[in-house]
């Protein structure tokens, strides 16, 4: 599970992503899930992989609360959770 977490820190750890819009991380990171998807899903694998998800909603909320400016670390969460998914973001657990 700590190599998934690089995985995907390594993607918005870069200062230069903030200059990205929404679209366009979406499609940097579907790749990157569906490979994990494939490689790690197991049928007793889906509470790992739901803990992922959640992992996966916090970072893209800091990094859209960095890119709007907005002080507060986690505000929005639910928003950005909307915003994601209907833009197409992959899901780890199924």
């Amino acid at each position: 599970m700590q190599k998934m977490r690089d995985n995907l820190k390594g993607v918005f750890a870069s200062r230069s992503t903030l200059l990205l819009d929404v679209h366009k991380m979406i499609e940097i990171l579907n790749p990157k899930i569906v490979g994990m998807r494939n490689y790690y899903a197991l049928k007793n694998a889906g509470k790992q992989l739901n803990k992922m998800d959640w992992y996966i909603i916090k970072k893209f909320t800091l990094w859209h609360n960095y890119k709007t400016q907005n002080k507060r670390r986690y505000a929005r969460i639910s928003k950005v959770r909307k915003i994601i998914y209907n833009n197409g973001l992959q899901r780890l657990a199924v």
